[in-house]
């Protein structure tokens, strides 16, 4: 859908414009653990972009019109770049993050530069992309060493059981990979 052709855009200007880029947090979680699919009520892709190539990320995504999908930088002044589906900026809608990877951050990531390069080949959705070269260690430095399992609990990167039931979708693919049993017909939220 939406997600998918935003990607698929976005992958492409990141690669004509010569941008180092690869899956991270979430959607690398999706690459390794769901085998490329992604997680089924995440909304967004999150992409690292190598802090040095911000001037060619900026080249490969001009403002022009008539705009394909909407680009622009973080509201809130964080190092992050949105990649919407529609032509303006729509809060909630199906997006790409692109984070950038330097030092100086309030969370300098620059450290675990030995796990991510070289950067290796992966794909998400089925379009080629870029994984850091050790993806298992990323995702224990950002969920924890039991990262493999499936956790609903609230927090920054995962969901509640209870927070999907009013979304039929959602909850119907949280209860597949809990593998119980799928009612016929929504559940009431109470």
């Amino acid at each position: 859908g939406r997600l998918k052709a935003t990607l698929q855009w976005t992958a492409e200007r990141l690669a004509q414009g010569n941008v180092s880029a690869w899956l991270a947090m979430g959607s690398l979680l999706a690459q390794v653990r769901h085998r490329g699919v992604l997680i089924p009520w995440d909304t967004d892709v999150d992409l690292y972009v190598d802090g040095a190539d911000e001037a060619k990320l900026l080249k490969a995504f001009p403002n022009l019109a008539p705009r394909v999908h909407w680009f622009g930088r973080d509201p809130r002044g964080r190092s992050v770049y949105w990649v919407y589906y529609h032509n303006t900026r729509r809060t909630g809608d199906a997006h790409i993050e692109l984070w950038l990877w330097r030092p100086g951050l309030s969370k300098d990531p620059t450290h675990l530069n030995p796990w991510v390069y070289p950067l290796s080949r992966c794909s998400l959705y089925g379009l080629p992309l870029w994984c850091p070269r050790n993806s298992s260690h990323m995702l224990t430095q950002w969920y924890g060493p039991e990262w493999h399992q499936y956790r609903f609990t609230r927090g920054q990167s995962t969901t509640m059981l209870t927070d999907a039931i009013s979304d039929w979708g959602r909850y119907r693919a949280v209860m597949e990979l809990e593998h119980r049993p799928i009612p016929a017909a929504p559940p009431r939220p109470r």
